[in-house]
């Protein structure tokens, strides 16, 4: 798959592009990813290697989220919202403290 021609339909309504994988044995590494999409794109990026991190980490920093890639991914993504895992936090509100 191409992952350019997936990704430039929403480019005009994002400013970052985080990379990640999921469980699938076929999925692709998300370094490959991002080396990839920066040769044809002039946005934010970020590579991340595991769904469960991205997923927190994006929703913590952005007032909005779009998950797009494989139905894999999308699966992945789905489970992780419903097992409660970004319960209690709010779109947007920044990063943990540490």
């Amino acid at each position: 798959r191409d992952p350019v021609a997936l990704l430039r339909p929403l480019l005009d309504h994002v400013d970052e592009i985080v990379t990640t994988r999921c469980a699938h044995p076929k999925a692709a590494d998300p370094m490959d990813l991002a080396v990839v999409i920066r040769e044809h794109c002039d946005v934010e990026l970020s590579a991340t290697e595991s769904i469960d991190v991205a997923l927190e980490e994006v929703y913590r920093e952005a007032d909005q989220t779009i998950v797009a890639g494989s139905l894999y991914l999308a699966g992945a993504a789905r489970s992780l919202v419903r097992s409660g895992c970004l319960d209690g936090i709010q779109p947007g509100q920044g990063p943990l403290e540490e």
